[in-house]
């Protein structure tokens, strides 16, 4: 699987779904949804944050997406996440696990690139 820089994944806020960054328009950003391939722009007013400037607060710590992604990846071998349509109260692990596995499902689209030392 080709590997995704999270740089150029894109959340749009009030809007469903990530984006793919493909270029700079006048007045904002043009994308395409991952999910639906259509191409959109959104102008310089629209809330647009990068995966890569993501971050999930933990009890000690804010740990980055690209961090959740990899051990996500380790964890998984680099192998295949969970299938989407399995369900999750069907299955009798604890409900850390079952958010693990829900949250390998969303990194099973990235692959991230290991940090440039």
């Amino acid at each position: 699987m080709e590997k995704t820089d999270l740089k150029k994944i894109l959340s749009v806020s009030g809007q469903r779904g990530l984006f793919l960054y493909l270029s700079q328009a006048r007045n904002g950003v043009i994308v395409e949804s991952l999910e639906t391939k259509q191409r959109t722009t959104f102008g310089e007013s629209a809330k647009v944050s990068s995966l890569a400037d993501i971050s999930v607060y933990t009890t000690s710590e804010d740990v980055s997406l690209k961090v959740i992604f990899t051990d996500m990846a380790k964890k998984l071998n680099n192998g295949p996440a969970m299938s989407s349509k399995s369900d999750p109260q069907k299955d009798q692990k604890p409900s850390s696990e079952r958010f693990f596995l829900n949250m390998t499902r969303i990194a099973s689209m990235f692959h991230t690139h290991e940090e440039d030392t």
